[in-house]
């Protein structure tokens, strides 16, 4: 399976900070979800984050798989321009139709819209992993993870 996790996610995740997240964690650390990044936008903003050394490791790895940074951004530009993207994560969406991930971990309500919208993530639909900061591991949080959530 393939997820993409938000920036203002990942610090949280890493400190398991939550228990959806470290059931999350622990599912990446035994290899069934591989986080999917790209993008330099992203790349950026888990530096700002201070997670980048985290992440080079990640990739070296293989709990992480980067995709081509070029290719997202310049899909994410096609994205900017066309209007049906609502949110500021044109980013998010782009990798997303370039990786094929389907599941996403993030608060951020408007990219909800965005990455359930059937023009934008179709074949599978996306699934959004965190609706709350505060919420418990629930039963919908396992099922979720238990789903094949890659395009391809």
């Amino acid at each position: 399976m393939c997820a993409i996790v938000d920036a203002h996610i990942v610090k949280g995740l890493l400190k398991k900070e939550s228990t959806p997240g470290e059931f999350f964690w622990k599912q990446v650390e035994s290899r069934k979800i591989t986080i999917v990044v790209g993008g330099y936008k992203l790349k950026d903003e888990y530096e700002k984050a201070s997670c980048s050394q985290w992440l080079a490791e990640a990739i070296r790895a293989g709990l992480v798989r980067s995709e081509e940074d070029q290719i997202v951004e310049n899909l994410a530009e096609r994205l900017a321009s066309d209007g049906r993207i609502t949110s500021d994560d044109h980013h998010i969406i782009a990798l997303a139709q370039i990786s094929g991930a389907r599941l996403l971990y993030s608060y951020d309500k408007k990219l909800h819209t965005d990455f359930k919208s059937k023009s934008l993530i179709d074949r599978p639909r996306g699934k959004i992993y965190a609706t709350g900061h505060e919420e418990a591991l629930r039963d919908k949080h396992r099922r979720l993870l238990r789903q094949t959530l890659c395009k391809g």
